[in-house]
């Protein structure tokens, strides 16, 4: 017994797991469909400040059954970085994979993009603090002295 859940109850478990597993693939196979594409994030990625995250992570049921998936970026939203997945049953990652490259080989726009360099907090702060100070080269700070200097 680990954690209070017995043999038999971990082998249910397993089984069901197995069984939706199988499942999916089936559908996927009945389908034609060789994988998915969704979302990392089912909605607009919350800020760092924001303790809360009400969005949900498009992985956890690929998670569950054991099916590999390949993430990549693909653009911006409100400024913030964006991505999506590749999904596919068990043993599909070769698959998965060449997908993600042929995509990126026709969107370079969206792995080779990034945000504009943001001017360093450290600096801003530090004019700042050099226009509060009256007489700045009476500040004991070294670096409010190294600024008003420099």
């Amino acid at each position: 017994m680990l954690a209070g859940v017995t043999a038999a109850v971990r082998a249910e478990g397993e089984r069901r797991r197995r069984q939706w597993a199988a499942n999916y693939k089936r559908r996927f196979d009945e389908a034609g469909v060789d994988f998915m594409l969704v979302l990392t994030l089912g909605g607009k990625p919350a800020l760092r400040s924001n303790q809360s995250y009400p969005v949900r992570r498009n992985n956890q049921l690929a998670n569950s059954l054991s099916f590999p998936m390949v993430s990549f970026p693909i653009g911006y939203a409100d400024g913030l970085p964006i991505s999506a997945e590749f999904k596919g049953p068990r043993f599909s990652e070769p698959l998965l994979t060449q997908a993600m490259i042929d995509y990126q080989a026709r969107h370079p726009e969206h792995h080779r993009a990034r945000p504009a360099d943001p001017e360093p907090r450290s600096a801003s702060l530090l004019r700042r603090r050099a226009a509060e100070v009256d007489d700045p080269t009476l500040s004991n700070d070294p670096l409010v002295h190294e600024v008003v200097v420099a």
